[in-house]
């Protein structure tokens, strides 16, 4: 079994228990993996020769027997595909992109991501090193640089900028941040969730959107607008080991 797979699942097991999956499940996903051409064979048996993917590599693509993969989609080298993944028709997945359990529309385009437990619109592109989690894609939207989503709703026809990261845990608990059709996040945009934002919002580069942000508006904050939110002060205390955060004032 390559390294690959075997640093993928150590990666999987996060150590909060919500996410964490335990020995059965983790040992059903190990044997479940086949080499393509292995499972192109079994496909072949159900379905038309017409509706298999394309495979680059398939003696170094593997792909769970239980993904189903539609027709006209292009795998490159070296991809793991695990779970129950359903990618769509005339999708593109670029090399050595790692996903589980995700499911496409079709004409996507997916290039050396990381992704557990999202949907991803037709049309959309997810790009080189971008990490999403429980996360929706609407349709035709653009991630194509590095950052990571989590608990996140993306509305159509957004463009999330390089760097963009949603901080979806407070150390206790996540929360969902919801972008509207048409938004569209600058550079280095951090967006502490809780958070829903209307359509057609644009976030200026850097900016650090603080929880809530509705609310810190007087009547919220309108569709079509640009936000700008930058840190306006540095607080530094001392803990002492072992000592609770403290809470930050909003």
């Amino acid at each position: 079994m390559p390294a690959l797979i075997n640093i993928f699942i150590r990666m999987c097991v996060p150590e909060r228990t919500e996410d964490a999956m335990d020995q059965n499940e983790t040992a059903y996903l190990f044997s479940a993996l086949m080499t393509a051409r292995e499972w192109v064979r079994v496909k072949q048996q159900t379905r038309n020769i017409r509706d298999i993917p394309y495979f680059r590599d398939p003696d170094n693509t593997w792909v769970d027997e239980r993904a189903e993969i539609g027709a006209g989609t292009r795998v490159f080298p070296g991809c793991v595909i695990m779970g129950e993944t359903v990618i769509g028709k005339n999708c593109v997945i670029w090399p050595h992109a790692v996903i589980f359990n995700v499911k496409t529309e079709d004409n996507v385009t997916i290039a050396l991501p990381h992704l557990k437990n999202c949907a991803i619109g037709r049309g959309s592109v997810v790009g080189s090193l971008s990490e999403l989690n429980r996360t929706e894609l609407g349709k035709e939207v653009k991630m194509q640089h590095h950052g990571y989503l989590g608990d996140t709703t993306v509305g159509d026809g957004s463009n999330i900028g390089a760097g963009t990261i949603t901080a979806n845990y407070d150390g206790k608990n996540k929360h969902k941040t919801v972008l509207g059709t048409g938004s569209s996040t600058g550079v280095h945009t951090t967006l502490i969730a809780p958070n829903k934002l209307p359509e057609g919002v644009y976030i200026a580069a850097h900016s650090v959107v603080p929880a809530s942000a509705n609310d810190k508006i007087e009547g919220g904050i309108p569709p079509f607008s640009l936000l700008i939110s930058r840190v306006k002060e540095l607080i530094c205390k001392s803990l002492k080991r072992n000592e609770q955060k403290p809470k930050m004032e909003k």
